[in-house]
């Protein structure tokens, strides 16, 4: 017979880190297209309104306002 292990789809380390690492990848990858779309918003808007104040001219402040 086989050994029980206890589980029953093993997963050795290498296999284990590879989906670690496409885990962070995604993740930071989201982070940085969050940061440049909102990055991108304030700039436009600023360029639109060349007198606003930054805390004004940013997104989160645009839409709580509203």
């Amino acid at each position: 017979m086989f050994p029980r292990t206890g589980a029953y789809i093993r997963v050795d380390f290498s296999s284990m880190l590879i989906l670690l690492l496409l885990l962070l990848y995604s993740t930071l990858f989201y982070v940085i297209n969050v940061l440049a779309a909102t990055t991108a918003s304030i700039s436009d808007r600023l360029e639109r309104e060349p007198g606003l104040p930054l805390r004004e001219a940013s997104y989160h402040y645009r839409f709580r306002r509203a």
